[in-house]
């Protein structure tokens, strides 16, 4: 402590005294500049007064050598501030433009399910007669008839990706991790891995021409059409294939021709397209334990947490069935020839083939 008032005694000279109550002060203000001394030098002259020029010298001092710097350092800080609060922004935008883009629901297994909503790209360019159409949660998948393939396409980036299936590929679906390509010209399924495109195993024999094709959280179910341009029609059938091992673990006998399939958490539904009825499956036991007679020519379906929508393409209709009684709840006239059918949380939407159009029913 000795040292340290003749150290500052030394600095301050003989007119400031270490014990006086402005020591510590003229201290301060000779070390940050405010003040050099009335003589230039070491005296400070305590005791004598402070001229008005002195006075305005003082403030400018220490307006310049401690308030700016102060307030330069605040500054700095905001302007970190700002930037990381605009990063964090760009981040949280980005992250909100994923979700604009993917959205979110739920589907029949109660899953999460993301959904597609167009960004920043409007057309892609796929194979020769794109049919069936699925969405695994990054990447929308489409199968290319004539060309034998599928093309993989990013809904943010536009960009493709040409994958080899089977002849003929048809119907597509997702089980999570693996893409499902029905191929109806050599009754084989393909699977693909989601995430690296490649190819699963080899291909799996299924029925004759299978189209349709969807995932219980399980199996996989595939609908063979077994097509004939001339009657007698025989029974349509289904495969259930084990979603893991890709074996075949049963086929399901149901309605001639049949076309679309769909799952509504319970039961797998068939629409047969000559039969005008719907095939109700235990998606668990394989037994067909409902046959529900429809419109004329049934083909698309759909389940809205409720009810099952099927699409009748030549009465123009699409039939409401209750999915616990199978009761045909309502039936409703929409345009030519309804074929697709899908549902979006609040409407049922129908392709019409011939007219060209959309329908919009409101369910409720």
């Amino acid at each position: 402590m000795e040292t340290n008032k003749q150290s500052r005694h030394q600095t301050q000279g003989d007119s400031v005294p270490d014990d006086k109550f402005y020591t510590d002060a003229v201290a301060w203000a000779k070390d940050n500049g405010m003040t050099t001394g009335c003589d230039g030098g070491t005296n400070f002259c305590p005791g004598r007064g402070v001229s008005r020029g002195e006075n305005i010298t003082f403030a400018k001092r220490y307006d310049d050598l401690v308030v700016q710097p102060a307030l330069d350092g605040i500054q700095a800080d905001t302007d970190a501030n700002s930037a990381a609060a605009d990063a964090a922004q760009a981040t949280a935008d980005g992250a909100q433009t994923t979700a604009d883009v993917l959205g979110d629901r739920v589907d029949a297994l109660g899953r999460s399910v993301p959904l597609l909503q167009w960004s920043n790209w409007a057309t892609a360019t796929v194979g020769n007669s794109p049919g069936g159409v699925a969405f695994d949660g990054t990447n929308i998948w489409v199968t290319n008839r004539d060309d034998d393939t599928v093309t993989r396409i990013h809904p943010v980036l536009g960009d493709s990706t040409i994958i080899n299936v089977g002849n003929g590929p048809s119907g597509v679906a997702f089980d999570g991790t693996n893409i499902w390509v029905t191929n109806r010209f050599d009754d084989t399924v393909t699977r693909i891995n989601a995430a690296t495109g490649v190819v699963v195993g080899g291909p799996i024999t299924v029925g004759d021409s299978p189209v349709g094709v969807a995932f219980d959280g399980t199996n996989i179910w595939v609908v063979n059409s077994v097509f004939a341009e001339e009657p007698p029609f025989a029974p349509g059938t289904v495969s259930k294939i084990d979603a893991v091992t890709g074996i075949v673990a049963a086929t399901v006998t149901v309605g001639a021709i049949p076309s679309a399939v769909a799952f509504d958490g319970t039961n797998i539904w068939v629409t047969n397209y000559v039969s005008d009825s719907v095939s109700k499956i235990d998606a668990v036991s394989g037994a067909v334990t409902d046959t529900i007679t429809v419109g004329n020519g049934p083909g698309g379906v759909a389940f809205d947490g409720t009810n099952i929508w099927v699409t009748n393409g030549f009465d123009g209709t699409v039939s409401k069935i209750d999915a616990v009684t199978g009761m045909v709840a309502d039936t409703i006239t929409v345009g030519n020839s309804p074929s697709a059918v899908a549902f979006d949380g609040t409407n049922i939407w129908v392709t019409n083939d011939v007219d060209g159009t959309v329908s919009k029913i409101p369910v409720g």
